[in-house]
């Protein structure tokens, strides 16, 4: 008996291994743009039900919300157009296109502002494990900041789009999306990639170039040529066309993996189609995006913020990309309901605690 119960263990355990190890790719599917044809069949792909089991609510108490104090001088009343980064043991907060840039605890509790003369109009913050760097749009440099954020140095570089978000670094590299490969760029640039990857002495000197141009300039609404994109330590980065349900990761800057996402929300967006045509002047032609924000973790999970809801992707040993569960996130002070979000970063020292900006407050969310 003893003997039995032993290879009926064997046999179920072999058969879940099987189950949740097995090749989960599906054939890429097939659009009306060559370019993203290609990217699509560039490496396996997996498609992600984003409704697979519902979605969990997840309260942000109180405590975890939090407005900007009035200490924080010319700080709007609320996080309006902003991003976040956590550096150090602090929380930075940068409002977008302005000089207003400051350093809040991770309680949310005001310490200083950051940049003085040097700082004209802001439109990216990203750190690694030891300097702060603010992309000015304004003066087209990239400022450098120590560990007590301190001024130390500034790298003229006019590469970046304007947006926020379109600059990453780590220790060893920059990540960016090219001014003039954005698409909101109607002349002919000669530039197909819209991602560009740098080591970081060296931002003007590319070492990859990733995510091609899917319409043509000045033939299509432009903002399908613009990129979400999130790099970890490692240099993997997952990016997307926020407007597409598609997302392409990259490991050692090669494509590893397409991921297709499917849910009924998209299936009601009724943006145009990826064939070319030549828009009429003085009419507005609108597309809607289908996901805020992504944020590629440390161990290559994946986080989407999409009509609402906080999708968690996870990495399986063998590289597929499975779901794992969604969230609702509502506030702990009003009870409303997230519903978009302008940016998203995660603390290497607190696996699993996120800040978020939404609906002009930082938000400090933590994952079960």
């Amino acid at each position: 008996m003893k003997k039995l119960l032993t290879g009926t263990l064997a046999v179920f355990l072999i058969a879940a291994a099987w189950y949740f190890l097995r090749d989960k790719t599906v054939p890429a599917p097939v659009t009306s743009s060559g370019n993203l044809n290609e990217l699509l069949e560039g490496a396996p792909v997996n498609e992600i039900n984003l409704t697979d089991t519902g979605s969990d609510t997840l309260f942000i108490p109180v405590g975890n919300i939090i407005s900007p104090e009035i200490e924080a001088a010319e700080m709007l009343d609320s996080f309006s157009s902003t991003q976040a980064v956590y550096f150090k043991g602090r929380v930075i907060v940068m409002e977008f296109l302005t000089n207003n840039v400051a350093a809040y605890t991770p309680e949310g509790d005001f310490l200083q502002k950051i940049g003085g003369s040097e700082l004209s109009q802001a439109s990216s913050v990203t750190a690694n494990s030891s300097r702060l760097y603010i992309y000015d749009y304004g003066n087209k440099v990239i400022h450098r900041y120590d560990e007590d954020l301190n001024y130390r140095q500034s790298i003229p570089f006019s590469a970046p789009y304007y947006t926020q978000g379109s600059l990453r670094m780590n220790d060893t590299h920059v990540a960016y999306q090219r001014e003039d490969a954005s698409g909101f760029r109607v002349g002919d640039s000669g530039l197909n990639e819209l991602l560009t990857v740098a080591e970081i002495d060296q931002p003007g000197t590319p070492v990859a170039k990733f995510i091609p141009r899917i319409v043509p300039s000045g033939k299509h609404p432009g903002g399908f040529n613009n990129l979400l994109f999130s790099m970890n330590s490692r240099s993997d980065i997952v990016s997307a066309y926020p407007a597409l349900p598609y997302l392409f990761v990259y490991r050692n800057f090669e494509q590893h993996r397409n991921l297709v996402l499917v849910s009924p929300a998209y299936e009601e967006v009724d943006n145009p189609d990826l064939t070319p045509f030549q828009p009429v002047m003085g009419e507005a032609v609108r597309i809607s995006n289908l996901m805020d924000q992504l944020y590629l973790m440390e161990n290559g999970d994946i986080l989407i913020f999409s009509f609402g809801r906080l999708h968690h992707l996870q990495l399986r040993r063998n590289g597929d990309y499975v779901y794992s569960n969604s969230y609702k996130l509502v506030l702990g002070d009003t009870g409303q309901t997230v519903e978009n979000i302008s940016s998203i970063d995660g603390s290497q020292e607190h696996p699993g605690r996120f800040y978020i900006i939404s609906s002009g407050k930082l938000l400090i969310l933590k994952l079960p």
